[in-house]
């Protein structure tokens, strides 16, 4: 029984190569026996075709047209990237082929870090200039504990000395609220 194969196998695999247009085995060069190949699902599938517009929504208008979607020159997706390198824009080849995103072709991986590495303080700055004109980032400490029951700093580090005991000298309540402001 070892090495002898299902007649009802072999019967279902011929009819499986006849369905999906395979070439039987023998076929070296692709016909089978002088005759063409025909034309399979995945060819056709794949073939460009001319599709008919008949939907409003098909028609291309003016606006889609015009210069602010052409592939060669998109515009910013926001002002932000204005300032970043290479725009913000990705430069280097899709993401597929070049997982690095070399601004050009065989470029090795020390090259493209230090690039990055000496383009993050320009980043960085630009990323803090872009906050600061969004967000009031000063600190703000007031008020104090939950509920906002202490209203300064000063008073703070005095409920602590006396609910924890800890006997400060006004010196050092000094020191501690010059030290807490610093950090």
């Amino acid at each position: 029984m070892k090495g002898r194969r299902s007649p009802v196998l072999g019967a279902s695999i011929a009819a499986a190569m006849l369905m999906i247009g395979a070439t039987p085995s023998h076929a070296q060069d692709g016909t089978a026996r002088g005759a063409a190949a025909p034309r399979g699902a995945v060819v056709e599938a794949q073939s460009p075709r001319q599709v008919r517009v008949t939907r409003p929504e098909q028609r291309l208008t003016d606006h889609d047209r015009s210069p602010d979607f052409s592939p060669e020159k998109p515009a910013l997706s926001s002002p932000a990237f204005r300032n970043q390198p290479g725009d913000g824009r990705m430069l280097g080849f899709d993401f597929a082929r070049d997982p690095l995103n070399a601004k050009k072709p065989m470029q090795t991986f020390d090259e493209i870090m230090r690039a990055d590495i000496a383009a993050t303080a320009k980043v960085m700055q630009t990323q803090r200039a872009l906050l600061e004109s969004r967000y009031d980032l000063a600190p703000r400490f007031l008020p104090y504990l939950h509920g906002g029951r202490l209203l300064t700093l000063e008073d703070t580090v005095e409920f602590f000395n006396l609910v924890l005991r800890l006997n400060l000298e006004s010196s050092e309540k000094a020191d501690l609220v010059a030290f807490t402001r610093q950090v």
